[in-house]
């Protein structure tokens, strides 16, 4: 997406190459960071981020059945979940600020920090804003899809059968283009706030 949107030329290859020179730079604390990030952090993200490899990341039936039994204990999972899911807006940078401005781990978390202090909610809003809009515009197609399907019903079994093997590969195929849209404009929205927090501190200290 970066180099995309620095208009250079894409190659899969390319970028592969320029993503392990970065992750062979990073020291052991970075690998450790990485580990912790993804492990605790990630799979509350999926409330954001939706991909394949997130939705892998759900609790056992017999966990929750457990926990609604003990409700100081269901409690104290929302408390640590709100908790993470909150670290995770805070250091919602710091895997961009590695990769693109090749800081180490440490520098990068108190780098996303203090980017994001007092800005929480327009992270948040912005977030909010851009899922609702790609999760509104699917549905909508969903909707549309099962209309045709219904009226397709009423004609005969043949092309009733052949509109429904259809209209689910489409259905498949929109979960996907949503999914990677979404990815796409949440990554642009860092990027673009990467540049404006950039910007400002060359301002700042030219100023200076």
């Amino acid at each position: 997406i970066f180099p995309i949107r620095q208009d250079h030329r894409f190659h899969f290859k390319g970028v592969t190459k320029a993503s392990f020179k970065v992750l062979k730079k990073q020291g052991a604390r970075s690998w450790l960071f990485f580990f912790g990030y993804f492990v605790v952090i990630v799979p509350f993200g999926n409330l954001i981020f939706q991909s394949n490899l997130l939705t892998k990341f759900v609790i056992p039936d017999f966990i929750v059945e457990f926990l609604s039994q003990r409700i100081p204990y269901l409690v104290g999972l929302l408390a640590f979940g709100l908790l993470v899911w909150y670290l995770a807006i805070r250091f919602i940078y710091t895997l961009p600020l590695m990769i693109l401005e090749r800081k180490k781990a440490g520098e990068a978390v108190k780098a996303s920090w203090s980017m994001t202090n007092k800005r929480l909610w327009f992270i948040i809003r912005n977030i909010a804003f851009v899922t609702i809009a790609v999760f509104v515009s699917t549905y909508v197609i969903y909707v549309l899809l099962y209309l045709l399907q219904l009226k397709l019903d009423t004609l005969s079994d043949t092309i009733s059968l052949l509109g429904g093997i259809l209209n689910l590969t489409v259905v498949q195929f929109l979960q996907f283009v949503s999914n990677a849209w979404l990815s796409v404009l949440l990554i642009n929205f860092l990027y673009t706030q990467l540049n404006v927090q950039a910007e400002t501190t060359t301002k700042v200290a030219f100023d200076k």
